[in-house]
C-alpha cells in the first residue's frame, strides 16, 4: 500500500512484530514525545494496483491469472467480513496467503514461493491481479509477489466492492475446482 502511494522505503519485516522483538527494537510508546511532521507527498503508482473495471475489461485475458488470497471458506462461498455476496472472481486461483509463509510467521525461500506459484500455473510472465476481502491481504501478497519477481498487481477494493456490485456486470463463482 505504501508503495502504491509512492513511499519508495517501505519494506517487510520478516517474522512480523515477534522479530522486530527479537532484534531489539525498542517498543517504548513515544506518548510525550509524538513525532515530527513529515514531508512525504502521495504520488499514486499504478503499477502495484488495478481498478473494478480495469480488471473487469480484462477478465478472460490468456496472460492473466487472478489469485483469490482469502481463507478456503472465503474462496467456497463464506461471507465472513460482510461481503454483500459469496464466492470468488470467476476463473480465480486460490492462494491463501499464508501458504507463502512457514509455522514461524517467516517467508519462504524465493525458490519455494516459485514452485507454489508454478503448481497454480502461474509463471514470471503471467500478469496476476490479487484479491481478498478489504485489499490487505491482496497487497501483502502482490508486494511478496512482486519482490519474488512476478507481475503482479492488487485489487484494494476486492470483495468488498465487487461483491456490492451488480451481480450482472460483476459476477462471483462458487465452483471448488481450483481451490488449494
Amino acid at each position: 500500500m505504501l508503495r502504491t502511494l509512492g513511499h519508495e522505503k517501505a519494506v517487510f519485516v520478516d517474522g512480523g512484530y515477534r522479530a522486530l522483538i527479537k532484534a531489539g527494537i525498542n517498543r517504548v510508546k513515544a506518548a510525550n514525545n509524538p513525532p515530527q511532521t513529515g514531508d512525504f507527498v502521495i504520488s499514486r503508482r499504478s503499477n502495484w494496483e488495478i481498478q473494478r473495471d480495469e480488471l473487469k475489461a480484462i477478465l478472460g485475458d490468456e496472460n492473466l491469472v487472478i489469485i483469490d488470497a482469502r481463507e478456503p471458506r472465503e474462496y467456497a462461498g463464506k461471507t465472513p467480513y460482510g461481503e454483500q455476496r459469496g464466492g470468488h472472481i470467476p476463473d480465480a486461483v486460490h492462494l491463501y496467503y499464508k501458504r507463502l509463509m512457514d509455522k514461524q510467521g517467516q517467508l519462504l525461500e524465493r525458490g519455494e514461493i516459485v514452485a507454489i506459484l508454478q503448481q497454480k500455473g502461474v509463471s514470471q510472465s503471467t500478469q496476476i491481479v490479487s484479491y481478498c476481502s478489504g485489499g490487505i491481504r491482496s497487497a501483502w501478497l502482490t508486494c511478496v509477489l512482486t519482490n519474488v519477481g512476478f507481475n503482479a498487481k492488487n485489487y484494494a477494493g476486492s470483495m468488498w466492492e465487487w461483491s456490492a456490485s451488480p451481480a450482472d456486470s460483476y459476477p462471483l463463482s462458487l465452483i471448488l475446482s481450483r481451490a488449494g
